[in-house]
C-alpha cells in the first residue's frame, strides 16, 4: 500500500548495467530520478518488488549488521537450513563446491547473468526443497522464527486502505491470502525470476505444506497446488 513505483518497470538506462544492482543502488536511482508513484500511500493495494528491496535497508540499518548476516543468524540457524543462501555469497558457494542451479528460458538452455539479479529481499535467495521443510516447521510449527502472535498477524490480512474499501487481494506481511470457501483460509505465495519459479501454499487448517521449485520456467506449476490440495483433502 505504500504506492512506490515498481523498480523492475524503470528504463534500464537509469541503472549502470556492467555490475550487479544493489539495493543501494535502486535507491540512489528512486532519489535522484524521484519517478512519480503509483498512488498515494494507504488508498490501493499493489504487489510490488521496490518494498522488499526497500526493506532489506531497513532491516540493515536496525539492526547494523548486512542483510545476509541478519537472515543467517536469525532464521536460517534456528531453522537448521544449512544450504540456503543469497546470490551475494553466490561465489563464496561455488568455492565450497556447492551445487548451484541456473535459470533456464524455454529450451534455450541457461540464461546469462543479469544486472538485476543483484538485488535481494525481492529475490536473490538460493534454497532447497529440504531446507524449506525446515523452514516451514520452525515458522509455522515450532515459532523459532516469530512468536505465534506474529505468525498470525502475518498470515492475516494486513492490507487495508484508508478509504475503507476492500483491497483487490488479502494480504498480511510478505504472504499472500486467499479466503476459500470450503478450505478456509490459505496462506501462499509465488515467484518467478530469470527462469526459476517457485510456489509455496500452507493450509493451517489441515496443516498440509506444498512447495514448488523449478529452474524452467514454462509454466507447469499453474493450476497444480489446488489441485493438489483439493486431493490431500479428500475432495
Amino acid at each position: 500500500t505504500s504506492g512506490l513505483p515498481e523498480y523492475f518497470n524503470f528504463s534500464e538506462a537509469l541503472f549502470n548495467r556492467t555490475k550487479l544492482l544493489s539495493n543501494e543502488d535502486m535507491v540512489e536511482v528512486l532519489a535522484k530520478e524521484k519517478p512519480e508513484i503509483d498512488f498515494m500511500p494507504g488508498y490501493n493495494f499493489i504487489y510490488t518488488n521496490t518494498n522488499y528491496a526497500l526493506l532489506v535497508l531497513i532491516v540493515e540499518k536496525v539492526s547494523g549488521m548486512p542483510f545476509e548476516e541478519y537472515a543467517e543468524k536469525n532464521i536460517f540457524k534456528p531453522a537448521g537450513m544449512t544450504h540456503t543462501f543469497y546470490i551475494t555469497q553466490r561465489e563464496e558457494k561455488i568455492k565450497q563446491k556447492y551445487s548451484i542451479a541456473l535459470g533456464h528460458e524455454s529450451t534455450k538452455g541457461p540464461l546469462k547473468e543479469h544486472f538485476m539479479d543483484g538485488t535481494i529481499g525481492d529475490k536473490g535467495l538460493y534454497s532447497c526443497m529440504e531446507d524449506l521443510a525446515l523452514w516451514k516447521k520452525a515458522f509455522f510449527d515450532a515459532y523459532k522464527i516469530l512468536p505465534k502472535a506474529w505468525v498470525k498477524r502475518a498470515t492475516s490480512p494486513q492490507n487495508n486502505l484508508v478509504t475503507g474499501k476492500e483491497p483487490s487481494k488479502p494480504y498480511g506481511y510478505g504472504w499472500r491470502l486467499e479466503d476459500n470457501e470450503t478450505l478456509g483460509m490459505l496462506v501462499f505465495q509465488g515467484g518467478l525470476w530469470h527462469g526459476f519459479v517457485h510456489v509455496e501454499l500452507y493450509d493451517p487448517i489441515s496443516d498440509i505444506y506444498i512447495l514448488f521449485l523449478s529452474n524452467l520456467r514454462n509454466g507447469a506449476h499453474r493450476g497444480k497446488t489446488n489441485q493438489i490440495l483439493q486431493i490431500l483433502n479428500g475432495a
